[in-house]
């Protein structure tokens, strides 16, 4: 006689919503290292994330370096949340001049926790980056991806960027031109 599987309770598809990251909140920015930390932990090759990677140096990436281009470069930085207010991602964009004094929208960081990958949370947070980059008035949308990283890799593809540049042995530079409204 086959055995009987039991049966899979049906639950609701996790839904995420993306807020900006709000630095006041410590909880908040806590969770969002969290996250940075998890999402790098097993592969920091696909980031420039420091050898000794901890959840102290996700806090300190954090509340450092996206401050930072959140208050000098115009940047906004976000969060994706299930449906239970548990933050699950998090991304940097900023200005950043390039030459000829081009102004570009850079995509910078994005993490997504590892138990949420593969869910559409980093295309939400990329939306929401090209989102401040339109109210921003920017154009031209740039960012680097590890070679390795298959699945940055095919988002970017997918989002319409193209590769122009390979920056070392590890990394390519995409780039997008965003259309007029």
């Amino acid at each position: 006689m086959p055995m009987k599987r039991p049966l899979k309770p049906l639950g609701k598809k996790p839904v995420f919503t993306v807020h900006e990251l709000d630095f006041n909140d410590p909880r908040v920015v806590g969770q969002a290292a969290e996250v940075l930390f998890k999402a790098y932990e097993k592969k920091p090759d696909f980031s420039a994330v420091p050898a000794n990677w901890s959840p102290n140096a996700a806090l300190e990436r954090i509340n450092l370096h996206w401050l930072n281009a959140v208050n000098l470069q115009q940047g906004k930085a976000f969060v994706a949340k299930d449906n239970t207010g548990k933050i699950v991602g998090a991304a940097i964009g900023h200005l950043d001049k390039i030459g000829g004094g081009n102004t570009i929208y850079w995509l910078g960081g994005v993490a997504v926790h590892p138990s949420f990958q593969r869910r559409g949370v980093s295309t939400l947070l990329t939306q929401a980056r090209l989102g401040a980059a339109r109210e921003l008035g920017c154009k031209t949308i740039m960012t680097k991806v590890h070679k390795k990283n298959t699945a940055r890799l095919g988002q970017f593809k997918k989002e319409g960027f193209a590769r122009f540049q390979t920056v070392d042995e590890n990394f390519y530079l995409f780039r997008k031109e965003l259309e007029s409204p």
